[in-house]
């Protein structure tokens, strides 16, 4: 996984801080407030992640690209 530039502090860090979260999406690996190109983001690992993970379970939720643990009211898991 890797370092990520955290702009709070400007340093390098391995897991970036709560409310952020590592996007390797991106050239510059930054950490980011909000996913890009598709990407979840997923608070068991605080990364931006392609699929949300089995262990815990959590699910893809595209309205606002985070991984829940429970589909929001009127969806299902797949």
């Amino acid at each position: 996984q890797g370092t990520f530039g955290d702009n709070s502090t400007n340093t390098c860090v391995e897991r970036c801080p709560d409310g952020s979260f590592g996007d390797a999406h991106t050239a510059n690996r930054f950490c980011v407030a909000q996913c890009t190109g598709g990407a979840y983001a997923d608070p068991s690992t605080m990364l931006c992640v392609d699929v949300c993970p089995a262990s815990p379970p959590l699910y893809g939720y595209d309205g606002n690209w985070t991984c829940v643990q429970r589909c929001p009211s009127g969806l299902w898991a797949d």
